[in-house]
């Protein structure tokens, strides 16, 4: 069985994306934010880690740059709606400059969910076996706007040391 490390502040979001991932026989390790998920992920080990972008007292952002710090292997999935002020695309492919392995925009349907965990899972592991898309049913997953996107990622961005490969 995958193990996902589900890193989300949106108590909605976390609670519909689990529930996806749990319909397709994948275990899930819920946390509040960054700080939270970076901790978990220190006791859990999981197989992938799946974190939105802007979260309260640890960003996504930041999640991401400690996680390729001490571990190159682990797949991570960056999932973001862009806010009300900010950019998605920008969101998503400075996480993928910082190394996410995948990145979907909020809102998706589960099974573009479940397709992105598949295309993170190692080959050959069954419990991420192009079946689990199967078993993806119905509706989209509606998330919330974030008014703070643009403010935090700026903010978090400005601060790191690593703000050169971004502004590539």
């Amino acid at each position: 069985m995958t193990h996902v490390l589900l890193i989300e502040d949106d108590e909605i979001d976390r609670t519909t994306i689990a529930i996806v991932l749990r319909r397709a026989g994948i275990s899930v390790f819920p946390a509040v934010d960054g700080r939270d998920g970076l901790r978990q992920y220190g006791e859990r080990k999981p197989d992938l880690v799946i974190t939105d972008i802007v979260m309260p007292n640890v960003e996504g952002i930041e999640v991401i740059l400690s996680l390729r710090e001490t571990d190159q292997e682990i797949p991570i999935l960056a999932i973001s709606d862009g806010g009300s002020k900010g950019d998605v695309t920008l969101l998503l492919g400075m996480a993928s400059k910082l190394g996410a392995t995948e990145t979907l925009a909020k809102p998706f349907e589960p099974s573009d969910l479940l397709a992105a965990v598949d295309r993170c899972c190692a080959p050959g592991d069954a419990a991420c076996a192009r079946s689990a898309l199967d078993k993806a049913r119905g509706r989209a997953i509606d998330v919330a706007d974030n008014r703070r996107l643009a403010h935090t990622v700026q903010r978090h961005v400005a601060a790191s040391p690593h703000s050169e490969i971004i502004r590539r």
